[in-house]
Parts: C-alpha cells; sequence; structure tokens
C-alpha cells in the first residue's frame, strides 16, 4: 500500500508519503477455491503518518503455486480515501436545527441539506453528485437542487434548480459551506457530528 496526498500525486507515483509492505502465504489446505476468503495483513497506521493522505494505491503481486507458479498482479490505481470518510452528518454550532448529510456512493459525493427558507418553512435540498475525487482543502461548487412537487402518498421525483453551495473540506472532521439561491445566502462552518462506524478516520 502506497499513501499519497492526492489523486494527481497517486496516479504518478510522486511525492509518496508511506509504502507499507505485508506479506501473505495462502495455505491451500485452509482455503477453498472460488470462495473468497478474507486475509489478515498489517499496514501502518494513518494517525502516524506526518501528512494526512487522501488516496492510496493497492498493489497486489502473488503466484498460484496451483498452477505452474503462475504470477499475477493486481494494482488499483487510485483509491479515493477521503470521499468514504466523509460520509456522515454535519452542521454548523453556530447555527444549530439545520444541518448536511452527505452521503458517499459509486457515483460520486452528494449532499442533502435540511433548514428552513425565509419563509419558515423547511427547505430540503440535494446537490449535484461530486463526481470527482474531493481533495482536501479545495474548493468544489455544486449545484443545489429542490424537489418541485408531491406528497407523502404521491412523492415526486422531479427536481429544479435552487442554487449553489461552494464546499471546502478542510479535513475529515470540518468544512465550510458557502451556499446561495433563492432564499439567500449563508455562510456555514460545519463539523461532523456523527459517521458510519468501521470507515478508518483520516
Amino acid at each position: 500500500m502506497e499513501f499519497y496526498a492526492g489523486q494527481a500525486q497517486c496516479l504518478a507515483r510522486s511525492d509518496r508519503i508511506e509504502r507499507s509492505d505485508t506479506d501473505v502465504f495462502l495455505d491451500p489446505d485452509h482455503y477453498d477455491a472460488n470462495i473468497w476468503h478474507p486475509v489478515a495483513s498489517t499496514s501502518v497506521s494513518i494517525d502516524e503518518l506526518d501528512t494526512v493522505p487522501t488516496y492510496v494505491r493497492v498493489s497486489i503481486r502473488g503466484r498460484d503455486e496451483s498452477n505452474n507458479g503462475l504470477g499475477f498482479y493486481i494494482d488499483d490505481a487510485a483509491t479515493g480515501m477521503t470521499n468514504p470518510q466523509l460520509t456522515g452528518l454535519w452542521y454548523d454550532p453556530d447555527t444549530s436545527g439545520q444541518g448536511w448529510k452527505w452521503l458517499y456512493t459509486p457515483g460520486g459525493l452528494t449532499g442533502y441539506f435540511y433548514g428552513f427558507a425565509d419563509s419558515g418553512e423547511p427547505l430540503w435540498l440535494i446537490t449535484s453528485p461530486v463526481v470527482e475525487g474531493l481533495e482536501i482543502g479545495e474548493a468544489v461548487t455544486v449545484e443545489l437542487l429542490r424537489p418541485v412537487s408531491g406528497s407523502l402518498a404521491a412523492p415526486s421525483e422531479e427536481l429544479e434548480p435552487w442554487g449553489e453551495a461552494t464546499l471546502t473540506f478542510e479535513s475529515c472532521t470540518s468544512a465550510t459551506v458557502d451556499m446561495s439561491g433563492e432564499d439567500g445566502a449563508q455562510e456555514q462552518s460545519v463539523v461532523r457530528l456523527a459517521r458510519i462506524a468501521n470507515i478508518p478516520g483520516c
């Protein structure tokens, strides 16, 4: 495993932060063919690194002794580490009562805003997916959409533009959100309130 600060460095294999190697021997008497099995390995703790990585390059080299010693090599060129760790509930302590839910999906990072319009009515917004991998400290602007109509009995899938938001994740636990649209503008300094379990911190 090779750790990098960003996607560009990971793809170019430049300015590597750290490399961690693990040797594993699979005893055929303990593993069944054509069945996935977990394999224990060790890696350096991210918390121990001087620079916070956002991408990891995973390379697997092996030799299949059951097939005349056939060698194989697997290289995941750029596995983003940041986006899954952003999944969770976020809010600005100064404007408690509204907030965001960020969700990492195969299509990218998507955000849901729960707040209030100028009229006092509930305001629910959804971002356009952030398809590209996010970099810590790098601003990204996304479109904000809101539902057009619908009811509990007949929900609507139709969305219309409301405005936009500029996101800057300063770390995996803090970010700034500058949003503007039909109901005005607001600058938020948000922190992560809760996250999904079993996802390593950063």
